[in-house]
């Protein structure tokens, strides 16, 4: 069976704020045999100076095998977080994957129908079709859906644990995708 690792924001700029050992973690990653190792970072687009070659070097730093390649994708962050701040998580995910299913990305542009067979369903819609609150579906659910195939083993770690790595957990389980979290590599 195929496994992956998706590594959320284990990056150079986030440093500061990993409480785990990355020399540990590299180790880890070294001693596994992951069919893919996809790192989803922030980077230039959102004004960080991290991109590919100053992460992947970064890591080499900390000892990680050469022959180990990551794929790396920019993955923008806070899709969910209006959302995050006062509505169930399971609400959410409820939300994202009727979302998913009837191809709409962003959250204001749901239809009075849409928000009736989600509250029928027993699901908050307070924010549905509103300006002030967003969620959206971000273009990191394409570059998954095409990369990783539902019945594959995922691993994830990484972090912010409330932050940009919930928010990747949470589109994994509107995707339908089933995966393993790495506690001791989530900060």
């Amino acid at each position: 069976m195929t496994e992956n690792l998706i590594i959320v924001d284990v990056q150079p700029t986030y440093n500061k704020f990993i409480d785990f050992d990355i020399g540990e973690f590299v180790s880890w990653i070294n001693n596994s045999s992951f069919d893919e190792v996809f790192c989803l970072y922030n980077g230039p687009e959102l004004g960080y100076e991290d991109d590919e070659w100053r992460i992947s070097n970064w890591y080499y730093d900390w000892g990680l095998d050469r022959d180990i390649s990551f794929r790396f994708f920019e993955k923008s962050y806070g899709w969910f977080r209006d959302f995050m701040e006062d509505m169930d998580d399971d609400n959410i995910i409820s939300i994202g994957k009727y979302m998913i299913e009837h191809d709409i990305w962003d959250s204001r542009y749901f239809k009075k129908k849409d928000i009736k067979i989600l509250k029928d369903r027993g699901i908050s819609t307070r924010y549905l079709g509103k300006e002030s609150r967003v969620m959206y579906i971000p273009e990191l659910k394409d570059y998954l859906s095409n990369n990783i195939y539902t019945n594959e083993e995922i691993i994830i770690c990484g972090g912010g644990a409330d932050e940009c790595y919930k928010e990747v957990n949470m589109l994994l389980e509107m995707m339908g995708y089933k995966f393993k979290e790495k506690i001791k590599f989530v900060y």
